[in-house]
């Protein structure tokens, strides 16, 4: 269970808010610590943010390969008329 510290005078005080009006300092048990750290969408591995920056990049390649091939159509295009 997590508990909330205040500073008063340089004493630490415990008191009964809860963690989200905690204006102190918020003390977590390892459990509680490990838990709210693992379970974060951000907690990737090199190798899984490496997917998604190639995944990113492919999209951003793609896109810009449709947009030449386009252009090169619709010149083509303005050529024939």
């Amino acid at each position: 269970m997590s508990a909330c510290l205040i500073d008063t005078n340089g004493v630490l005080s415990l008191t009964a808010d809860s963690p989200q009006t905690c204006t102190g300092y918020l003390v977590l048990s390892q459990a509680e610590f490990t838990q709210a750290t693992s379970q974060s969408w951000l907690a990737l591995s090199a190798g899984q943010g490496a997917v998604i920056a190639t995944a990113i990049i492919s999209a951003w390649t793609l896109a810009f390969i449709f947009r030449m091939l386009r252009k090169q159509m619709d010149s083509h295009h303005g050529e024939l008329s």
